[in-house]
């Protein structure tokens, strides 16, 4: 997900949209798995919902491309204050949560599904934005939740890995944090043993820095092409082709994802990511970049969902596990998945136009 802000670019609005679709799709059917066994629409179902998670891959190349735009884009602007920075970005996604966090917080209460104590130090560990890097912690109350703990660390390095990109340049820093992350990640998966310390520490590398922090910056890496790519003529936005570097390192994701779908076996959560990150990279540009995106990007219904995609993000997970519990078994698994689906949704969206009037 990103922070709220509201981007001008039809393009990654589409891509805002097509993200949220693909997560709240993933948790439709993590409540409903048994829809993969209703058929062949089922299996085919339940398998496109499931790679709805990669969701958050792209919300995650969204949320470093939207910060460096405005230093690496056209504008060109100084990077700000690292206490300004941390001040306005947090001060734009904390309302929101909290409202979120506390609402569900209670509703976990009410429930028993949680005793005081034991949800008080919960409710805590969100607040500072810790839950994410405990394993007892960033799957409880909102399991969704662990990215608002990931979208915190993206914040707090943000203004490095601007640095780097100003000393270095964007391609050379954005390749080297892809070479020491995923390094680093697939040693530490080398390294890891079953029912060791190890295997922990390289189970919640997954959901935090340094195994996610190439997304977000291939993000900012973007950010720098579109102002490459970007010329303005008679007053008009259009587009140049993009520097070489940039077509040869989407040539090589392009090649690794096909070959990865081919002829590699791939095994294991860091070649499997990187493969699966391959794929979203390289469907990413060609929505970012393509023409009839920005028309489809600045589509009513396009635009009014990306614009609640943050508050949507928040409140639709605990949404449909609750629905799920009230039906029950009452329904076979594909009525219940379209059930929920054309109940929770609209519903999501409705709750959501709340929130982000409870506290714009």
């Amino acid at each position: 997900m990103h922070e709220p802000s509201r981007s001008l670019i039809p393009q990654v609005e589409l891509l805002r949209a097509i993200a949220l679709a693909g997560i709240f799709t993933f948790h439709l059917w993590s409540v409903t798995p048994q829809v993969i066994h209703s058929g062949p629409a089922g299996k085919l179902l339940g398998t496109a919902a499931r790679y709805g998670l990669l969701g958050v891959v792209v919300f995650n190349f969204i949320t470093g491309f939207v910060l460096a735009l405005p230093h690496l884009g056209p504008q060109q602007k100084p990077p700000p204050a690292y206490r300004q920075f941390l001040r306005r970005r947090f001060l734009r996604i904390c309302p929101k949560y909290y409202i979120a966090l506390s609402l569900w917080t209670l509703a976990m209460l009410f429930s028993g599904r949680e005793n005081l104590s034991g949800g008080a130090i919960t409710y805590v560990a969100h607040l500072t934005f810790l839950h994410s890097i405990f394993p007892s912690t960033f799957f409880a109350i909102v399991p969704a939740y662990w990215w608002l703990g990931l979208l915190a660390q993206f914040y707090l390095i943000f203004p490095l890995i601007m640095a780097a990109f100003a000393k270095i340049g964007p391609a050379r820093a954005c390749l080297l944090t892809c070479l020491v992350c995923w390094s680093g990640w697939l040693l530490l998966d080398h390294v890891s043993r079953p029912e060791t310390p190890w295997a922990v520490i390289n189970y919640m590398s997954y959901y935090n820095l340094p195994a996610r922090l190439p997304e977000f910056t291939l993000g900012m890496w973007l950010a720098a092409a579109w102002r490459r790519n970007t010329v303005m003529e008679n007053d008009k936005c259009r587009h140049s082709g993009l520097a070489p570097p940039y077509p040869a390192f989407l040539a090589a994701a392009l090649l690794f994802a096909l070959s990865g779908s081919t002829v590699l076996e791939l095994k294991g959560l860091p070649v499997r990511h990187i493969h699966l990150l391959s794929w979203c990279l390289v469907c990413m540009v060609l929505i970012l970049f393509a023409p009839c995106s920005g028309k489809a990007g600045s589509l009513p219904v396009v635009a009014n969902v990306a614009a609640a995609s943050y508050s949507i993000y928040l409140l639709h997970q605990p949404l449909l596990g609750y629905a799920d519990r009230l039906l029950g078994e009452a329904l076979n698994p594909m009525t219940e998945f379209f059930l929920l689906l054309l109940i929770v949704g609209p519903t999501s969206y409705a709750l959501a136009a709340i929130l982000d009037k409870t506290a714009p």
